[in-house]
């Protein structure tokens, strides 16, 4: 009999859960797509094959389980070993905390409510991988209104005590081909998601944007990763600015900077010491710096997930928390030059404008050294082969 009630509760569930969703995204085609495919069962094959890699010291891994493991070490690893190599300025220092200024408002985390995390569960994407707890988004979004109240309170208790849950902390990481040959692990992008982990840090990160954009601590030519912001702003801004050099007929010199994984080999001490000074002290910093430490990661290869890996650098892969808190650690930079600087996440624009090409000659190559010391004392460095200069004239 319960059994039957059961199934029944779950059938009508899913009746609604649908017609809501069709309902809600009759103008989406993709979305219609997403859920008539998920109706249907028809689910892309998304585990990474690899039969051969060639690693760094130029040895053909066949195997599938040291595949898997090597995969794994230079993803976990990949980070620190950039960072590592940087050689920083001797006054690092001046990069890294003097350009900031110091915020006197502190942030302060209010409780989170079950409303708001059924609309965080409602809005995740039921094609998502499930994560290292395998449980699929589908489920957790049937299960809404009885699972939400359970996760409020653990959320909460760990707002109040400062800890991230390290069950949380756990990644599975998929492979993901960018470009070039397949066998070299430098031609992938690791790609990772975790439901429950996600819906605690974008509960987190809507009040961490909150704050910051109470105080306007964040750059405004920062067009990555922030509501009303986007590619198109970005573009028009640097066009805008060439019309005008044109029109007052002087010479400008474009610089595109790239940085190679930049994302990985963020520094957590840095990091967080540019938080306190923006105003995320006490509790909400050691959340934080919780959510940051003890991390571990697996990557499935051909469905193969082997040993844990310890990640010591960068921020987390996967994390909601992932993009603001790189707009943070990156946020500085224009105050360490005078270039006009726009930024789309890692990817910089800097502009020198100026009436003639020996002045701006001149002025290029000295603030370009002031950017080069602020990414070193950063530990971050720059892809040389996607970095390009223009003169607009």
């Amino acid at each position: 009999m319960f059994r039957n009630s059961l199934t029944h509760v779950k059938e009508m569930s899913k009746k609604l859960y649908y017609n809501n969703l069709f309902e809600t995204n009759k103008a989406n085609a993709k979305k219609v797509w997403q859920g008539i495919n998920d109706l249907l069962r028809r689910r892309k094959n998304k585990t990474f094959s690899l039969t051969k890699i060639i690693a760094t010291d130029g040895r053909i891994i066949t195997d599938g389980n040291e595949i898997c493991n090597y995969v794994n070490d230079y993803f976990s690893t990949v980070g620190s070993r950039m960072a590592s190599s940087i050689s920083v300025p001797t006054d690092a220092d001046i990069h890294h905390k003097s350009l900031i200024r110091f915020n006197s408002q502190n942030l302060f985390l209010m409780p989170i409510t079950h409303n708001e995390i059924l609309t965080i569960i409602n809005s995740l994407d039921s094609s998502k991988s499930p994560g290292a707890h395998n449980i699929p988004a589908e489920f957790i979004k049937l299960s809404a209104n009885v699972i939400a109240p359970i996760l409020c309170d653990l959320y909460n208790y760990s707002i109040t005590s400062g800890v991230f849950p390290d069950v949380l902390k756990l990644a599975y990481v998929i492979p993901v081909h960018k470009s070039g040959p397949k066998e070299i692990c430098n031609n992938y992008r690791p790609i990772s998601l975790s439901p429950f982990a996600k819906i605690f840090e974008k509960c987190l990160c809507n009040q961490l944007n909150n704050f910051f954009s109470s105080f306007q601590p964040l750059n405004k030519q920062q067009f990555g990763f922030r509501q009303n912001h986007n590619t198109s702003l970005a573009v028009s801004s640097i066009c805008n600015a060439f019309v005008q050099c044109l029109d007052e007929g002087k010479i400008a010199c474009s610089i595109f900077l790239d940085l190679a994984r930049a994302f990985d080999t963020v520094d957590h001490t840095i990091l967080l010491s540019k938080l306190e000074k923006y105003g995320v002290r006490g509790l909400p910093l050691q959340l934080i710096k919780s959510s940051l430490t003890n991390r571990y990661q697996k990557t499935v290869v051909d469905r193969l997930k082997l040993n844990e890996k310890l990640v010591t650098c960068g921020v987390p892969q996967g994390s909601t928390l992932r993009p603001f808190l790189f707009l943070v650690y990156i946020n500085d930079l224009a105050l360490a030059n005078e270039f006009n600087v726009r930024m789309f996440a890692d990817d910089i624009n800097l502009t020198m404008v100026s009436d003639n090409y020996l002045s701006l000659q001149t002025k290029v190559n000295c603030e370009i050294q002031k950017i080069d010391n602020w990414l070193k004392s950063n530990k971050l460095s720059l892809n040389y082969n996607k970095t390009e200069d223009m003169i607009v004239t």
